[in-house]
């Protein structure tokens, strides 16, 4: 068992992690952008996941993300920047 008697779930620890893993990115124009979808483990958990990115400068973009597992328990983000060139 984990700190306060809490248990680890790693089927809703997978789920979280597909959702927040999915592909993002800008097209050529664009200034901002969200993808959202779905996780899935193969313990039967599920997962919501968004993610925005906004260019900043030319090719330095930053990213902001999120998931949520479909009970509302259990939640996970990411943030970052991207430089391409």
């Amino acid at each position: 068992t984990g700190e306060n008697g809490k248990d680890f779930d790693l089927d809703k620890a997978l789920a979280l992690s597909a959702a927040l893993s999915l592909p993002a990115w800008l097209e050529k124009g664009e200034n901002f952008s969200v993808t959202g979808g779905v996780g899935f483990s193969g313990g039967g958990e599920t997962a919501i996941g968004v993610t925005g990115i906004v260019r900043i400068q030319g090719g330095v973009s930053g990213f902001v993300g999120g998931a949520v597992s479909t009970d509302g328990e259990e939640w996970a983000g990411k943030a970052g920047v991207r430089v391409g060139w």
